[in-house]
């Protein structure tokens, strides 16, 4: 079982570090008139305000793929990804030095934890027969984490991710430094329907 995980991190790291690129260049996003509402929720913070949002338009055949593809994992009595649908932001900034790129990334993720929890958001859903969780990976060139919400038997999840540059062989990035952030937003689903999604 060990080796799932160790294959599931590489993957991931890997996939942070290429998203990293065209998440700067913006290729995949289009403005937003009100980027920093959240539509149809009352239980989900405004987006992270020190940063400015477009929304995230994923491009076909060019790899620009939403969070929400592989976001949500089934960690019970079967294992699997689950694709979710739903809204998506980005948002960059440039020239930073080092003190200042950390505390940004510092604050994103203080912003949202300290928020979701909260609201009541927790890390994942358990019940007898399901382990549902958004993925989580460290890697070099970025972060991702979520939080997982059940209300009325439906399940919703919000995606983090934050872009930063590729340090040189374990040593620290060279600044002035650009970061990259990424938030997405699910539909809320019902249960029974995720279960049927895991077992097909």
């Amino acid at each position: 079982m060990k080796l799932w995980f160790v294959i599931i991190f590489f993957v991931l790291t890997l996939a942070i570090s290429g998203v990293f690129y065209w998440q700067l260049k913006g290729r995949s996003t289009v403005p937003s008139s009100t980027p920093t509402l959240i539509k149809s929720s009352t239980d989900i913070p405004p987006l992270f305000p020190q940063a400015s949002w477009d929304e995230f338009v994923p491009v076909p055949n060019e790899g620009y793929k939403s969070l929400g593809e592989q976001g949500l994992y089934s960690q019970g009595e079967i294992y699997g990804y689950i694709r979710t649908n739903g809204q998506e932001w980005t948002a960059s900034k440039s020239n930073l030095d080092e003190v200042s790129m950390t505390e940004l990334l510092k604050d994103f993720r203080s912003y949202y934890d300290k928020k979701l929890s909260t609201m009541g958001w927790g890390t994942y859903y358990e019940d007898q027969k399901y382990n549902f969780s958004p993925l989580a990976a460290d890697g070099a060139g970025g972060s991702m984490w979520g939080y997982v919400k059940v209300k009325d038997g439906k399940l919703r999840e919000v995606l983090l991710a934050t872009f930063t540059p590729i340090e040189d062989f374990g040593g620290m990035a060279k600044c002035p430094c650009n970061v990259g952030f990424r938030v997405f937003v699910s539909e809320a689903v019902p249960l029974e329907e995720l279960i049927r999604r895991v077992e097909e």
